[in-house]
C-alpha cells in the first residue's frame, strides 16, 4: 500500500495570514494537535503544531490576535509523495518521532498521513479470496438449477464471511456530498476484505438488526433488490444477514456487466437485481418504477461511501439485459435494474464524450 491509499484528504488548513487566535480555535474545535499552512494555490508552506505554539508563547511580547500563522509555523517539513510505500512512511515517522506526514505532489498538499491512518491500514491487508470450487453433488445441483433457468445463487452455493465490525467513516455528510462524483477510470488493484465489507454494508447492509432493516430504504420495506458482486475470482450474492458473499459462479463475468471498456478490468462491479415478486403492486410498470427508485437509493449510498473513502465509482445503465439474465441464470421475475463499478481511482486522461447512459 502507498500513502495515497490511507491519507486523509479533507484537512483543516490555514493561510499564512491567519492569526494564532484563529489557529487555536480551529485546533480546539476539530480536536487536532497541528495543521498545515498553505497558500491560495494549495502549496504547502509549513506546519503549525502545539509545540510551535508553546515555543512562541515562551518568547513573550505577543498576543494570539496579532501573531500570524506564517510567523509561528515550522517550515522545515518532512513530506512524502502520494506513491510513497507505507513502509517508508512508517520508517520516517519512527526516525523523526512524527505524528503525521504531509503528502505533497508538485508542491501542493494532497493529504496527510497520521499514525492512526497507518494503524487502520493494518486492518485492510487481508485480501479478498474466493471460496473453494464447488464439487460433488453441490456442483451437480447448481448445474441442474442453471439448466432449468434458476439462479445459481440459490442452490449448492458456498460462502465466505465478510467483516461484521463496521467502523465509522470519520467524515461529515456535507463533505461526502461535496466530493460525490462519477469516475470512469479505475486501478486494477483489488479491494481488501475489510474495504469490501464496508462497501457492501454501506450499500444495503443491515443497520437495525432487530427489525432486519437496511441502510437504504425500499418500497414498503420489500427489500426486493439483491446485490450481486462480480470480481475476477467469480460472482457472488451479498447476504447482508450473515454477512457474507454467496458464491454463484467461478466465472469472471465482469465484461458482461456493461458495454464500457473499464468494466472488464475494474476490481468490482455491483449488480442491483430486483425480484419483482417481492413487490406488492400487480402492475409491472409500477414494479419496475419502484425497483428503480430503490436501486437508486443503494447506488447513492455507494457514491457517498466512495467519496468518504477516496474511491472511484460510477453507476451504469448501459448493459445487455438479456445477456446478463442468461449469464446469471436469472428467473423470469428477476431483472437487473442498475450496475455500478467500484475501485480505486486512476489518472483521468483526455478523451471523447461518454454515452449518456453512464450516469454522472
Amino acid at each position: 500500500m502507498i500513502a495515497a491509499d490511507v491519507m486523509a484528504r479533507l484537512l483543516v488548513t490555514v493561510g499564512p495570514e491567519a492569526t494564532l487566535h484563529r489557529v487555536v480555535g480551529l485546533m480546539l474545535k476539530h480536536r487536532i494537535s497541528g495543521l498545515p499552512v498553505v497558500d491560495a494555490d494549495g502549496k504547502l508552506l509549513g506546519i503549525l503544531t502545539e509545540s510551535d505554539l508553546l515555543r512562541r508563547a515562551g518568547k513573550g511580547g505577543w498576543t494570539a490576535a496579532d501573531c500570524l500563522a506564517g510567523d509561528a509555523m515550522s517550515t522545515a517539513v518532512i513530506c512524502v509523495a502520494p506513491d510513497t510505500p507505507l513502509e517508508q512512511v512508517s520508517a520516517l515517522m519512527e526516525a523523526h518521532d512524527l505524528k503525521r506526514l504531509p503528502v505533497v505532489s508538485g508542491g501542493r498538499l494532497d493529504g496527510m498521513v497520521s499514525r492512526a491512518n497507518l494503524i487502520q491500514a493494518l486492518l485492510r491487508q487481508l485480501p479478498v479470496a474466493g471460496p473453494a470450487p464447488r464439487h460433488g453433488h453441490e456442483g451437480a445441483a447448481a448445474a441442474e438449477d442453471a439448466a432449468q433457468g434458476g439462479s445459481l445463487s440459490l442452490v449448492g452455493a458456498k460462502a465466505f464471511e465478510l467483516d461484521a465490525d463496521i467502523g465509522p467513516l470519520g467524515i461529515a455528510l456535507v463533505d461526502m456530498l461535496n466530493m460525490r462524483k462519477s469516475q470512469r477510470l479505475f486501478s486494477s488493484r483489488d479491494l481488501s476484505r475489510y474495504r469490501l465489507s464496508r462497501l457492501l454494508w454501506a450499500a444495503f447492509g443491515i443497520n437495525r438488526p432487530a427489525e432486519r432493516c437496511r441502510t437504504a430504504p425500499s418500497v414498503s420495506n420489500a427489500q426486493e433488490i439483491d446485490v450481486y458482486v462480480a470480481m475476477a475470482s467469480g460472482w457472488y450474492r451479498y447476504d447482508a444477514a450473515a454477512p457474507s458473499l454467496i458464491l454463484c459462479g467461478r466465472e469472471d463475468i465482469r465484461a458482461a456487466t456493461g458495454k464500457q471498456d473499464f468494466v472488464a478490468s475494474a476490481p468490482v462491479n455491483l449488480l442491483y437485481v430486483a425480484n419483482l415478486e417481492r413487490l406488492a403492486s400487480e402492475d409491472h410498470a409500477e414494479r419496475l418504477l419502484h425497483a428503480g427508485i430503490d436501486a437508486g437509493h443503494i447506488s447513492q449510498n455507494v457514491y457517498l461511501f466512495c467519496a468518504a473513502e477516496g474511491m472511484a465509482t460510477v453507476a451504469r445503465a448501459w448493459f445487455d439485459q438479456a445477456e446478463l439474465a442468461s449469464v446469471m441464470g436469472l428467473l423470469p421475475a428477476q431483472r437487473v435494474i442498475l450496475a455500478q463499478t467500484v475501485g480505486y481511482p486512476a489518472t483521468q486522461p483526455a478523451g471523447p464524450a461518454l454515452p449518456e447512459s453512464t450516469i454522472g
